[in-house]
């Protein structure tokens, strides 16, 4: 019953061969393969990924493709959008640390909104914002459990909380008793984007803002219904996705060529 091959799985995204999988989560189990060359639907993933009760289904690719239309829904400004759209192929390249994305902004800056946009077009779930974990432990089965953490409307992160968000999204362990135990530990390793929103900055530890991508939002110029909003959302959502897929397809082939001769700590981060 114990023994046997051992495969590894993955959550939502893979590498393989020369690209990368992404799991649409649908009743068929097809995933997406793109690569330098372009993507297609696979109706067989070549990799086993692994499902969680708090995963959604991603919407079948379109035939046309505008990843621009994401700037509809997303208060993000031109200048941040080229940070944002390599934050969300990053998202996806589970073999390279990801960097955590910090959304800053007044009151109505359209934060939240923002944050849930970006994250449904790659990896959306039944709750697309969470409030902040009470202990690290809740972190880490969040972590575990989500491709991304999305962190929402955060007004502080403690030295520990900053501590266990650097090793969450460059890759790291963390341990801690066992239950019913008091010798054993229960040990986590595990990698993770996460995606945090607040007023004031959140990360303030070096070691985290090394590592953090920190957008500031753009005051709003105009609201829009929650009730218009995410039904128009998921009528784009198709076409967005393909644009994305468009973008990460472009990039991987550019990739090769771009040459940093003195790349800072997140390095894959900054060729991509």
């Amino acid at each position: 019953k114990y023994e046997g091959e051992e495969k590894k799985v993955w959550l939502r995204c893979a590498p393989h061969q020369d690209g990368y999988l992404i799991d649409l989560c649908d009743d068929q189990w097809r995933v997406v393969y793109v690569t330098p060359h372009g993507w297609q639907v696979l109706n067989q993933s070549p990799v086993i990924f692994i499902r969680t009760k708090a995963m959604s289904a991603l919407p079948t690719p379109s035939d046309v493709s505008d990843f621009n239309k994401l700037w509809s829904y997303a208060n993000v400004s031109k200048e941040d959008r080229p940070f944002v759209a390599a934050w969300m192929i990053e998202a996806c390249r589970p073999d390279t640390p990801y960097p955590p994305l910090e959304l800053g902004g007044f009151y109505g800056h359209a934060k939240s909104s923002t944050q849930r946009a970006i994250r449904r077009v790659i990896d959306p779930s039944r709750v697309d914002l969470r409030v902040e974990p009470k202990t690290t432990e809740d972190l880490l089965v969040s972590a575990r459990n989500n491709h991304i953490v999305s962190l929402n409307n955060i007004t502080h992160l403690s030295p520990a909380r900053q501590d266990a968000l650097c090793s969450i999204s460059t890759g790291g362990g963390v341990g801690g008793r066992k239950f019913y135990t008091n010798s054993e530990e229960s040990l986590f390793e595990i990698k993770r984007p996460v995606m945090i929103n607040g007023i004031k900055t959140l990360a303030t530890a070096p070691d985290l803002v090394d590592r953090t991508v920190r957008i500031e939002l753009p005051k709003l110029k105009k609201y829009r219904q929650e009730s218009e909003l995410w039904p128009e959302f998921e009528e784009d959502h198709p076409v967005i996705f393909s644009g994305f897929l468009d973008l990460f397809s472009r990039t991987l082939a550019i990739l090769p060529s771009i040459v940093i001769e003195r790349p800072p700590r997140m390095a894959d981060f900054a060729h991509l």
